[in-house]
């Protein structure tokens, strides 16, 4: 990489990092580019190379981290391993471990995009979406029940995950292996209660079905 090409980069990380900072100390309306070019240690030029206005900067740092975030929720169902009801446990741990991974690289970061999506309700229906499709892809393969709808597994999971998110980790309470593993043992019970369901009301259909007299 050419020594320029490479400051470049350099430069856009301190000042991206600067302005998570200022925005998530000031908020978009208190923000002030002096300030994000003075923390950088580097000039008002260098920002507006990068991004032409403190709202394009704002508006560029939310979407790329939400898009990251989203990612992250879909890698929750990961295609490259086959799900069973056997790795049920490990597989929803390493997902959920993935995501909250995902959120705590930076909590500056977080907590802006936090604040910034309480104006944003659509956001939290595209989680429950992206949950949805992969609890009915689960539930098509028949590796979890139909008790529940899948619609209803994913608020359910989306539930626990901010929970867990709030209490476990925005505080550093917890790792993110740690309250992942907290997560995934929940829903798992629930997932398993589900499949259980399913199976004691197979069992019953099948035993008030014999006990019908055979007609002569």
């Amino acid at each position: 990489m050419h020594p320029q090409t490479r400051r470049h980069l350099v430069n856009n990380e301190r000042l991206r990092s600067s302005a998570i900072k200022e925005f998530a100390l000031h908020g978009l309306a208190g923000a002030k580019v002096s300030n994000i070019v003075a923390n950088a240690q580097l000039t008002q030029p260098s920002f507006y190379r990068l991004w032409p206005s403190k709202e394009a900067a704002y508006q560029d740092i939310i979407d790329h981290t939400v898009e990251a975030w989203h990612m992250a929720a879909v890698l929750v169902f990961d295609d490259d391993v086959t799900w069973t009801s056997e790795n049920l446990l490990a597989q929803m741990e390493h997902g959920t471990f993935k995501l909250y991974n995902a959120l705590t690289i930076d909590l500056d970061l977080t907590t802006l995009v936090i604040r910034h999506q309480l104006h944003d309700p659509e956001q939290r229906e595209t989680y429950v979406a992206i949950y949805d499709q992969g609890f009915g892809d689960l539930q098509r393969e028949g590796v979890i029940g139909r008790v529940l709808t899948s619609e209803v597994l994913a608020q359910t999971y989306l539930a626990l995950t901010e929970r867990f998110f709030y209490a476990r980790l925005l505080n550093g309470q917890h790792s993110p292996l740690t309250a992942a593993r907290e997560v995934a043992f929940l829903m798992t019970s629930v997932l398993n209660n589900a499949g259980e369901n399913t199976t004691g009301q197979a069992k019953k259909k099948s035993a008030q079905s014999s006990k019908k007299p055979t007609p002569p």
